[in-house]
Formats: structure tokens, C-alpha cells, sequence
């Protein structure tokens, strides 16, 4: 079941799209749907205009019929002249006597058959009033149609009730519907396929921006400048490039702040660590100079003996003295990361070349272009670093020997560096990257604090397996180059 939902979620710009395309289409329906509405009322609108103006020209010409001919010979002469007017306007008339009897007909053989009544209804004869008509929906043979009713006047002088029945022609009506809508539908399939270009180009347009804005995030790194978006538009889009462009902004002063407390923090602990291993060989020189003075008074004799032994003693002090400063020196000296695409493969070149003569160190390579951003004099002192530590970590009666790995995967490059040394006791292994830790008899243990530092600063990580009596290795992860 999971696996049918993943593989039916749409992306985000499918998602706008089908919704856009969703909304033109509901959009074109109603709009459609309105349009037909509004052709058939106004269509609805011709007929009964039309039949409006047959009323008026049919009651204009009976008025000036009975005006020429008198009243006294109007019942006489109505049924033929509805004949001729008939005839001449193409329509067909019933004449009823003021009391609602048919007086005539066009349409005679329909009133014997039975098809209309030859009574108007009551209801009809007491809602004619005069100078007004009365439009009736009525039907034949299944077909609706219109039925106008008036009063022909003389004067006040009520004379007939006349009946104009008014057929729309269904078949023109059906074919200036299906004309209509057959140029509407073509109107709406071209605004259609228009709409849906403008939906696919906008939708591309939103998504590759989003795509954009998704690729830049992916490459911000704290440990070096990220560039900001180039967004002239004021929009949405532009607000939210904005905001970003602000996090990149508080990003670099965060890491600067970071760094600078990490720096001090580090200060402080080196400062309280140096302390303590220039006092380790400060207390025995300072017991033996005593010493030295206690011989000096009471034993003269054996002064001479004593500067030897107590001198070659102060010597090894004064030794340990100076190698402390030089870790320190090495480690204060590190400057600033300059990073740059730095092939890794040509410093571990470098750095085995450097050793070359110290025991056997083998280099395998997989895969090729293996660029990381990062300082390569940095890369360089950790890699010697960590080959010189594995090389002093082999026992006297061993040969030494260092393999390095090198791969890249997907989205880092993958250096090892093993050595065949005494490993790490398991109490030791959280303390491995502390500044003041060594396996080794003299020296303050800055080496591998320096790569960790190193390694951080290029935006990796660095971890290690060890065995006992088999040795260590070192896995060290550097994100790609983007550049």
C-alpha cells in the first residue's frame, strides 16, 4: 500500500498544473453553460418581439379595416379579411366574439377536429382588458409555441377578441443552436490548448524557481561564503529570496560568532593544558637544582658527580620543554583556511612522499576527479599528520605499514588511512581527539585535535575503528566540490 501511494504522488509543479488546468476548464464550463443560457434567452427574447410586432401590424390593419368598412360590416367581412392577412403576413389568426365563441378560423379543419376549443376559457376572457395582449405558452402535436389574445376596438366599442398563434421554425432554432455552439466549442478548444500552454509555462516557471531556490540551500555550508539569489521581481518568489539571502546573511555572522567562541574556548584550554605540561618538567628540574645546592654545602666532594647525573637529568626536562613549544608553535600557527577545489588524490601524493623512506604506504584509488572545497596546505598537514601517527604507532619489532583508500561516492570523497600499529584500548577511544591527549611518552597530543579541526573546518567528519594489537584506521569524509 505504501508503495502504490509513493508512486501516485505528484510533484508540485504537476500539481499546478493539473489544478490550473482544473480551473480553466470549471471556468470555460460555467462560462459556456452562461453563454448557451443567455443565446436561448435571448433568443427567447427574438420570438416574442416578433411576435409582438405581427400583433401590432395585424391590429393596425384590422383598426383601418373597420375604420373603411363601418362596424355594421365588420362580422360580415372579418373571416375573409383574416384570410388575406393571413395570407399576406404568412401566419395564421382566430377571430372570437367578444363572449369567447370562434367567430372564424385559418386554421378550421383543427377547431372541427376537436385539436383547439371553440370557447376561450373564462379565466382567459376576464384577464383581456383593452390596448393590452396576452402571450400564452401553448402546445401541438407536442411542440410549444406562442398564442398572442387582444381586444380589436372601435373607439370603446368592443368588436372581436383575436387570437395570433405564433410557431418558432424548431429546425432553424435547433440549427442556429447547434451553429452556435459547434463556433463556441471551437472558440473554447483553441482557448483551451492556450490556457494550458500559459498553465505548463507558468507552472515550469514556479517550479524551476523553487528548484533554484532547493539547489542553493543544498550547497549553503557554514564554513565558507555562500552566494546570494539574483531576484529582480518583486513577488512572492522575490519575498522568499529575500528571506533567504537575510538567513545567509545571519548564517555568516552565526558561523563568525561560532567560530570565534570556539576559538576562544580553545585558547582557554590550551592555555590551562600548556600550564600543566610546562610544570611537569619544571618540578623535577627545580628538585634537583635543590638538590644540587644541598651537595654543594654539605657534600663539596661530591658536587661533580652529582652536576653530571642532575645535568643530563635537566637536559632530558629542557628537551620535553622544547617539544612542547613546537606542538604548540605548530598548532597556534594555523592560519586561516583559504579553500579552493583541491584535488585530494594529488595531496595524498604529496603527503606519502613525505614519509616515502619512514616504511611501506600503499595508495589505491577508486574512481576519478575526487575535488573537495577546502585548504589544501590544511589537507596536506592532516593527511602527514595522520600517517605519521600511524607510522609511530607500529611496535619496535614490527614493520610499518600504511594503506590508503581513496573513493567517491555520491556526495563526499572517502579517504582511509590504515595502519598495522598497536591500536586504541577502549578506554582511550572517546579521548582520541581531546588537545591534550597522546598515546605517545613525550609531546602534548595536538596532532590529531589539528585534523579533526582541519577536517571540520572543510565541512567533513572523521572517525576511526581500531583493534588491539592489530591496528587503526582512520575514515575521513569530505563533501564534493560543487564548483
Amino acid at each position: 500500500m505504501t508503495k502504490s501511494k509513493k508512486s501516485l504522488k505528484l510533484g508540485l509543479g504537476t500539481r499546478i498544473y493539473l489544478s490550473m488546468m482544473a480551473l480553466i476548464l470549471i471556468s470555460l464550463i460555467v462560462i459556456g453553460i452562461s453563454t448557451y443560457a443567455f443565446f436561448q434567452n435571448r433568443n427567447e427574447q427574438f420570438h416574442q418581439n416578433r411576435l409582438q410586432q405581427q400583433e401590432n401590424t395585424i391590429m393596425l390593419s384590422l383598426q383601418y379595416f373597420i375604420i373603411e368598412n363601418g362596424i355594421r360590416d365588420v362580422n360580415a367581412k372579418l373571416e375573409n379579411k383574416i384570410h388575406e392577412l393571413a395570407e399576406i403576413h404568412d401566419v395564421d389568426l382566430n377571430v372570437y366574439t367578444t363572449d369567447g365563441e370562434l367567430l372564424g378560423s385559418t386554421q378550421v379543419e383543427l377547431f372541427e377536429k376537436g385539436v383547439f376549443s371553440k370557447t376561450l376559457p373564462d379565466s382567459l376572457l376576464h384577464k383581456l382588458k383593452p390596448n393590452e395582449s396576452i402571450v400564452k405558452k401553448e402546445r401541438l402535436d407536442g411542440e410549444e409555441y406562442l398564442s398572442a389574445y387582444f381586444i380589436l376596438e372601435n373607439g370603446n366599442k368592443k368588436i372581436a377578441i383575436i387570437n395570433l398563434p405564433y410557431r418558432k421554425d424548431s429546425q432553424t432554432m435547433q440549427n442556429e443552436v447547434s451553429s452556435f455552439l459547434l463556433t463556441l466549442a471551437q472558440v473554447y478548444v483553441l482557448l483551451f490548448l492556450f490556457a494550458s500552454i500559459v498553465a505548463f509555462l507558468l507552472s515550469n516557471y514556479i517550479t524551476n524557481t523553487l528548484k533554484k531556490i532547493s539547489a542553493k540551500l543544498k550547497e549553503v555550508r557554514i564554513n565558507k561564503k555562500n552566494e546570494p539569489i539574483e531576484w529582480n521581481s518583486k513577488d512572492e518568489i522575490g519575498e522568499l529570496i529575500n528571506d533567504y539571502n537575510r538567513m545567509l546573511e545571519e548564517l555568516e555572522k552565526s558561523a563568525q560568532l561560532l567560530a570565534k567562541s570556539e576559538r576562544e574556548s580553545a585558547w582557554k584550554e590550551m592555555a590551562r593544558q600548556v600550564a600543566h605540561e610546562i610544570k611537569n618538567p619544571l618540578t623535577p628540574m627545580r628538585l634537583n637544582i635543590q638538590h644540587l645546592q644541598r651537595t654543594a654545602k654539605q657534600n663539596p666532594e661530591e658536587l661533580e658527580e652529582r652536576i653530571q647525573s642532575i645535568g643530563q637529568n635537566l637536559i632530558e626536562q629542557i628537551d620535553t620543554l622544547s617539544s612542547i613549544a613546537s606542538e604548540f608553535s605548530n598548532f597556534a600557527k594555523m592560519p586561516k583556511a583559504q579553500n579552493e577545489k583541491v584535488d585530494v588524490k594529488s595531496v595524498l601524493n604529496s603527503a606519502i612522499e613525505l614519509h616515502r623512506n619512514n616504511g611501506a604506504i600503499d595508495l589505491e584509488v577508486k574512481g576519478s576527479d575526487h575535488y573537495v572545497f577546502a585548504d589544501k596546505q590544511h589537507l596536506l598537514r592532516a593527511f602527514t599528520n595522520l600517517i605519521k601517527n600511524g607510522l609511530q604507532a607500529v611496535p619496535d619489532e614490527r614493520e610499518p605499514e600504511i594503506k590508503i583508500f581513496l573513493e567517491k561516492t555520491n556526495s563526499n570523497v572517502v579517504v582511509k588511512i590504515s595502519d598495522n600499529g598497536s591500536g586504541i584500548p577502549d578506554e582511550l577511544k572517546e579521548k582520541i581527539f581531546s588537545p591534550n591527549f597522546t598515546t605517545k611518552s613525550s609531546g602534548m597530543g595536538l596532532g590529531l585535535a589539528m585534523v579533526k579541526n582541519i577536517v571540520n573546518a572543510a565541512g567533513g567528519e572523521i572517525n576511526f575503528q581500531t583493534k588491539v594489537n592489530e591496528g587503526t584506521t582512520f575514515t575521513i569524509l569530505l563533501p564534493l566540490s560543487s564548483e
